[in-house]
């Protein structure tokens, strides 16, 4: 039976291109979550409570994403 080997190379090129794709994770999840909130407020922006509860989510997942994406 013939067996393969996989080499994986590591290179500082390599290495910040995972960063930059995941920070774009993290602005792709934070953009759709946002949108989301957003479509929800519009939908159920009667009420004040709704309101209030949405704007907590929205900053409390924007202060999540600085945390993550620069500390």
């Amino acid at each position: 039976m013939a067996q393969s080997v996989v080499l994986v190379v590591f290179t500082p090129l390599s290495i910040s291109w995972d960063m930059v794709g995941l920070y774009f994770y993290f602005v792709h999840a934070l953009t759709v979550k946002l949108s989301v909130l957003a479509l929800c407020r519009r939908i159920f922006g009667v009420n004040k409570t709704y309101r209030i509860w949405m704007d907590v989510l929205a900053i409390a997942q924007t202060v999540l994403f600085i945390i993550f994406c620069v500390f």
